[in-house]
């Protein structure tokens, strides 16, 4: 298991023995990376584990043991593009190709041609958008590329170099996004694209090439969504500053866990997430990591029972009662000039009172 930190470089963690390894900047010989903030750790078909840094790339090719710079060691590719950027996602796409989501813009890797291609800004109509943050990338299932930034998303088909752009707007217009900071991609297992941004999430419309805002319920609609993976079952899970969130989107089922279910904080990083072959899913956040199965997440069912405590009266003149307990009464009358009734209830599950619903 490969943990990266903000400050502390990455880990690798044996699942054997439990043993840590740390890579970092001023590490010894064999183990030094070239910066000690780590945003992406990606591991390709070769087998080569590639680093996205507060600094350009760090790669491990297979069968070594040992980081360098990307481009050190490849006489014929020049980094100079991305070296010096923060490197936020790191992917594969079909064709063999590695690409980079940067802090200025996106870059293509071509193994076979040893050659880096660069994306630093785009137009959207006539307007000319810098990409000063490209924070994710998520190839589909036709190939088409698509990228999360602080301008929109970009969707972008490689074979004809066509892009296009979805950025906020009139709230009414089904073809935008709700925010133009896209932070997550999720591509599900029935190929349904999810997208996480700065203020909830959204869900794309391949027949009308459009999206819906997921606004109900209200708590989603609030969340800075930082990482997104599905379960076997088909439920969501979304990491975000608000704890970590689990999401049916057959049923529209929606629950927020918090510090009382043992989340590490309520805020949780960019893009730092993973599922293992296992169905285990890992979520890093500002205070360490959650690492769990969703099988083993069980709701409380018990529908908790209902107690009726007091009432209060409001007069026509104005003014309430003082509260009246209804354990001290066999029935409640109700004199001419009331105009209003208040009746205070508890619900007796004490396992997270305040959840109770």
């Amino acid at each position: 298991l490969w943990l990266g930190t903000t400050t502390r470089g990455l880990n690798h963690v044996s699942k054997e023995d439990g043993r840590v390894t740390r890579y970092a900047r001023n590490a010894g010989p064999g183990r030094r990376l070239t910066h000690d903030q780590i945003n992406k750790v990606y591991r390709d078909k070769s087998g080569n584990l590639w680093v996205g840094t507060g600094d350009g790339v760090n790669i491990m090719r297979s069968g070594s043991n040992q980081f360098y710079r990307f481009c050190d060691r490849e006489p014929r590719v020049s980094c100079v593009s991305f070296n010096g950027q923060q490197v936020n996602d790191i992917i594969e796409d079909s064709g063999g190709n590695i690409w980079f989501a940067a802090s200025n813009g996106w870059h293509i890797y071509n193994p076979e041609e040893g050659e880096i291609s660069s994306r630093q800004s785009i137009y959207n109509g006539a307007e000319a958008l810098a990409l000063q943050d490209v924070y994710c990338l998520l190839e589909d299932h036709r190939g088409w590329i698509w990228v999360g930034s602080s301008v929109g998303l970009i969707k972008y088909l490689p074979e004809e170099d066509k892009y296009e752009v979805f950025q906020a707007g009139i709230l009414n217009q089904s073809s935008n996004i709700n925010n133009n900071t896209v932070l997550s991609l999720l591509l599900d297992s029935e190929r349904q694209l999810w997208v996480g941004t700065a203020s909830g999430l959204n869900r794309y419309d391949q027949e009308s090439n459009s999206f819906a805002y997921v606004s109900d319920p209200l708590e989603l609609a609030e969340l800075r969504i930082y990482g997104m993976q599905e379960d076997g079952k088909g439920d969501l899970w979304l990491s975000s500053d608000r704890g970590l969130s689990r999401y049916d989107p057959e049923t529209e089922f929606f629950i927020q866990y918090g510090s009382s279910d043992g989340l590490q904080n309520y805020e949780y990083l960019h893009g730092s997430s993973y599922q293992d072959k296992e169905g285990r899913l890992y979520f890093g956040g500002i205070s360490g990591l959650n690492m769990f199965h969703p099988d083993s997440i069980h709701y409380n069912t018990h529908k908790p029972r209902l107690s009726f405590t007091h009432y209060v009266k409001r007069r026509e003149q104005g003014g309430n009662s003082p509260p009246i307990f209804l354990d001290r009464v066999s029935a409640i009358k109700v004199e001419p000039g009331v105009q209003i009734i208040t009746i205070h209830f508890s619900a007796l599950e004490f396992t997270a009172p305040e959840r109770n619903q």
